[in-house]
């Protein structure tokens, strides 16, 4: 069973994980800590067998009740070697769980927005690949911690993608799980096929 934990703080993302439910050959089950705590995280600890985690209007500077929960709750599976993918809010959660730095892009912490070219290289899952993915965000990792190594690249985001040296463990920063209706207008789906196809290669990669 496949945990997908959406952070939202105002609006589920509905749409996204649907898109999710599509491209997985494993049965998902949806949460909302930061909306209704995590009680359904804990009623199904004993058959998850992997962990996407998504963005997030919340900063990991906040510091809230919900966000100490998740990482309670996180860290047993992650030091057990469950197959865990962290997009935007995601990849800065887990990536400051390992002692990375997170930093706002700009003093007036503007907001980047819009398609931009990924580089992946040398990751175990998604090998050599470049194409478009939506990004929206005004904070990013500004450090690599200690056994992690940066996978992917992009302007602005510099580490725009983690994986970890022996755990499954990725990140990315852009959200390759968007659909139109996630930007809220309907742009050419094609835009979003890159994406799809680097979560559907972490879906295949799992064994549930």
């Amino acid at each position: 069973m496949i945990a997908v934990i959406d952070p939202a703080v105002a609006t589920p993302e509905l749409e996204c994980f649907n898109q999710l439910v599509h491209l997985s050959p494993h049965k998902l089950t949806y949460h909302l800590p930061a909306l209704f705590g995590l009680s359904s995280l804990e009623q199904i600890r004993a058959s998850v067998s992997g962990i996407l985690i998504l963005g997030s209007r919340s900063s990991v500077w906040d510091k809230l009740p919900w966000q100490a929960q998740l990482t309670d709750w996180l860290w047993p599976f992650l030091k057990k070697g469950v197959p865990t993918l962290g997009l935007c809010f995601g990849h800065q959660f887990l990536a400051q769980l390992h002692g990375a730095k997170v930093e706002y892009l700009s003093v007036d912490k503007k907001k980047v927005q819009g398609f931009r070219q990924v580089k992946i290289e040398q990751s175990r899952l998604w090998g050599n690949c470049s194409g478009e993915l939506f990004g929206s965000h005004c904070e990013v990792v500004t450090s690599v911690p200690k056994g992690f190594r940066k996978i992917a690249s992009s302007e602005p985001s510099k580490i725009e993608g983690l994986e970890h040296e022996s755990l499954p463990i990725y990140t990315l920063q852009s959200h390759p799980e968007a659909v139109p209706n996630f930007l809220q207008n309907n742009l050419d789906s094609n835009l979003f096929s890159f994406g799809h196809k680097l979560i559907e290669k972490y879906f295949l990669n799992l064994r549930a």
